[in-house]
């Protein structure tokens, strides 16, 4: 008999205690499990379904450029050299900016990839210095003496024409020779801004000959013969002459600064 009160007061007492427990507590191990389940599902989903994301060829439309003024989008990435098929995954920027910089009118060119599966791309492009006129063709040069195309561009570039009709068979992207060019460029430098000759005045740079070369100015179209060497002092020599030179303006046919007495003034006949 006691052994039956003994027992039964034990399964009243569990009873008791199994009605403390909070509902939430007794279903956590179950919903425990349905979340563990439920993750795994979601990795495996994201991992079957990544690679089909990344590998969808990339939409050339989410191409961003920014920086270019003469470049078109269209020969920027055509520059780029990017299948059709090729995705957005398996591009790497370092192999992309080292095309774009490939391109005579790119300097400097930084790609990042964008989250959305595009591109962007910074790009500096070069500087053109002057034209340059050879004896079969018309070019861009930049200064440093790198040839650059003619392309069509919005931009409107007011610059001096070098010309050197002894040139042939150049094409863009040569580099032309310093010790041929750096006295044409020193020039430039000398008058953009100069008060006796203004490089805006100036409508060509003649250097067939290296021992004499040669400005022409507009809208007269009066040669200066520079010869080869001492630009400073001879632009100064040609400052102290403006006042005569201004008195003979519409009679000047050349102005000869190679002299070492000063400035030569040959008027048109008749």
């Amino acid at each position: 008999m006691k052994n039956h009160q003994s027992l039964k007061k034990r399964n009243i007492q569990k009873a008791k205690t199994f009605k403390k427990v909070p509902l939430r507590s007794r279903f956590f191990p179950v919903i425990s499990t349905l979340f563990f389940f439920g993750g795994i599902f979601l990795i495996l989903a994201i991992l079957f379904q990544v690679p089909k994301y990344f590998s969808k060829p990339i939409d050339k439309s989410k191409i961003t450029i920014h920086g270019q003024e003469v470049l078109n989008k269209e020969i920027i990435i055509n520059q780029m050299n990017i299948s059709d098929h090729e995705s957005w995954f398996s591009i790497d920027p370092f192999v992309i900016s080292s095309r774009l910089r490939k391109h005579p009118w790119i300097d400097f060119a930084l790609v990042h990839k964008k989250p959305d599966l595009g591109l962007e791309i910074t790009i500096t492009e070069r500087r053109p210095i002057a034209y340059l006129k050879t004896k079969d063709n018309l070019f861009f040069l930049g200064n440093d003496y790198l040839v650059l195309n003619m392309i069509p561009s919005v931009k409107i570039w007011n610059l001096v024409v070098i010309v050197n009709s002894n040139l042939k068979g150049i094409k863009a992207g040569d580099f032309l020779p310093e010790t041929e060019f750096s006295k044409p460029f020193r020039l430039i430098e000398l008058l953009n801004g100069n008060q006796a000759l203004p490089l805006n005045t100036v409508s060509e740079i003649i250097v067939d000959d290296p021992l004499n070369i040669k400005i022409v100015t507009m809208p007269d179209g009066v040669i200066v013969n520079f010869g080869f060497s001492d630009f400073d002092s001879k632009l100064t020599n040609l400052y102290f002459s403006l006042p005569r030179l201004k008195d003979e303006r519409n009679r000047l046919d050349y102005i000869d600064l190679r002299h070492e007495r000063g400035v030569i003034i040959k008027r048109k006949s008749g």
